[in-house]
């Protein structure tokens, strides 16, 4: 709890626990409070200002760290545009409203800090509470049970936090549950987004040149604010990264820098920066196209990029680069939009347009570090599947339970998914950044895979044959020399725990190094490949605006994507 003044609206100064809800609310309408204004900074510009106060007192409101990316000679293209576009644009900050509102459940259990809470950082959440009430971290087990929506809002310790210390000063079991209106006022938030674009292009329609300043809202808790606070990576990695859209600009300047303001911590909000910066980038291509005289679609296509082209921080693109099929597959839709626009609606206060936008998405290579995952057979005719990534409404519980199945030759229903226990499945994972399926989905076919040969191995000696003759196949265990010859999961089971023989074992993945294809080029300090699996989208929307009310309607949208993962 803050112990000089409050950061931002909403942000907690004490907890009551009580034998009920009606008891707590009364002890905490008994707490008087007296506050003094103080000037506030609400905006990514306002930080910049040094007049304005310190959100902490001992930090600038402003990360001294740039993240800064230049490749090509940003002045050489500009000097050979024809046509340049200068803008700025900002995004507020959003809110996640997440189904499950932020609770927690913590409970002292064989001596050891148990909490029922959602998060998708589980571990460092272990690691927070741990160092809060001095414990190892031996001695804390987080527990997360599938959640009711994440979007990126499960990173803050706050609940669990609460809990625990209350659980730790008092040795009862605690439950806590934000209101709606809690949640609104003190959960994190996606982060507000200053963003300045320069651009240039040729009259032939070709991108030449490219400057962004970006300046992020971090909160009032900024992550560069205070390094030990384990509240995750710094926020303007991911705005370099995606800086120029799904297009190739030979010539690149890109800045990003976090600042601190009075609004509750940012977090990602469906991708750190999937929305804001495709909305700066998209209308600055729409700009250019209308400049140019040029059909949008077909300006975007002259510029796409493809397998072999390569992006601003020197990465090749080797595989699988769908964007131009997405354009193309959205321009029979575009023609029909317009169309549609060039007839006048019903009601003379309405009039209709087209849009047309398109985005990129990457899984990068950040904290990419030794993903773990354990197999296990059971005398129940299962396979425990043992992970540390966490089920938030993804679909990882099914889309792993469905690898290790593939693997095994055994029916989706054979596998039993244990997922989010740091005690059980101490298997350190973040939840994030959509690379559980391709990452953590790795570990699980490695683990499956050493599994299946100690079932072969262990089968062969039931069966008396070589493990060349073992087959899995719908469940069951096979001698294909003599298929009437089988063995079900249960038995195989009872055999191997009987003959002490290998039941569980462990898989490992970590993604590997690769080789800068020209490391002159990239001066971003992640270098080698930063990006690892890339989606591209596009969408094209009919759209309707009042011109006296504002009311806008979408009547009809075509969207076309090429998920990657």
């Amino acid at each position: 709890f803050p112990t000089n003044k409050t950061r931002h609206m909403g942000e907690g100064l004490a907890a009551v626990a009580a034998s009920s809800e009606e008891i707590a609310e009364a002890a905490i309408n008994l707490i008087e409070i007296e506050y003094e204004p103080l000037d506030s900074v609400l905006y990514p510009l306002e930080a910049l200002d040094e007049s304005k106060p310190r959100i902490l007192d001992s930090v600038p409101n402003v990360d001294p760290e740039v993240a800064e990316v230049t490749f090509g000679d940003p002045k050489t293209g500009f000097d050979q545009a024809d046509v340049i576009v200068e803008d700025v644009y900002t995004c507020p900050n959003w809110e996640h409203m997440t189904m499950e509102t932020e609770a927690a459940l913590s409970y002292w259990e064989d001596d050891r800090m148990t909490i029922h809470v959602p998060l998708h950082h589980s571990f460092k959440g272990q690691e927070f509470i741990s160092e809060m009430l001095d414990l190892p971290k031996s001695k804390v087990r987080i527990i997360c049970p599938p959640m009711g929506g994440g979007f990126g809002a499960r990173g803050d310790f706050y609940a669990a936090s609460m809990a625990a210390l209350l659980t730790y000063k008092t040795n009862k079991p605690v439950k806590i549950v934000y209101s709606r209106e809690e949640s609104l006022m003190s959960s994190c938030k996606a982060p507000q987004y200053y963003m300045k674009y320069k651009t240039g292009a040729t009259k032939e329609g070709k991108l030449v040149a490219m400057e962004a300043e970006f300046l992020l809202s971090g909160g009032s808790w900024a992550p560069y604010m205070n390094p030990d606070m384990m509240m995750f990576g710094r926020l303007p990695m991911s705005p370099v990264h995606h800086s120029t859209g799904p297009y190739h600009i030979p010539n690149v300047h890109v800045t990003a820098r976090e600042v601190a303001t009075n609004h509750p911590r940012a977090t990602p909000l469906r991708g750190t920066v999937g929305s804001p910066v495709a909305f700066a980038c998209e209308s600055q291509m729409d700009k250019l196209a209308i400049k140019l005289n040029m059909d949008p679609i077909e300006f975007r296509l002259k510029n796409v990029l493809e397998i072999g082209s390569e992006t601003h921080y020197g990465q090749i693109m080797e595989e699988s680069v769908g964007a131009r099929e997405c354009f193309e597959a959205l321009k029979p839709h575009f023609e029909e939009a317009k169309k549609w626009a060039s007839l006048n609606p019903v009601d003379d206060d309405w009039k209709r347009g087209v849009g047309f936008a398109a985005g990129w998405r990457s899984i990068i290579k950040s904290g990419m570090n030794l993903l773990l995952s354990a197999a296990e057979i059971l005398e129940t005719g299962k396979v425990r599947i043992s992970v540390g990534a966490v089920e938030k409404g993804q679909g990882s519980m099914t889309a792993l339970a469905q690898i290790a199945a593939q693997e095994l030759g055994l029916a989706w229903g054979q596998i039993e998914m244990l997922m989010g226990d740091t005690y059980l499945a101490p298997y350190p994972v973040e939840t994030n950044s959509s690379k559980v399926t391709i990452m953590v989905g790795a570990a699980v076919q490695n683990a499956a895979n050493a599994l299946k040969v100690s079932i072969k191995e262990a089968a062969a000696e039931m069966l008396e044959t070589d493990t060349s003759n073992i087959l899995i196949k719908d469940g069951y265990i096979f001698n294909e020399q003599f298929p009437d010859e089988s063995l079900t999961l249960n038995a195989l089971a009872s055999y191997m725990k009987e003959k002490d023989k290998q039941v569980k074992t462990e898989g490992s993945f970590i993604w590997p190094p690769d080789e800068k294809k020209d490391p002159t080029k990239n001066l971003y300090v992640m270098g080698d490949r930063p990006n690892i699996v890339y989606a591209f989208t596009g969408q094209v929307s009919q759209v309707e605006v009042n011109t006296k009310t504002g009311k806008v309607r979408v009547p009809k949208a075509a969207h076309c994507s090429d998920p990657g993962t």
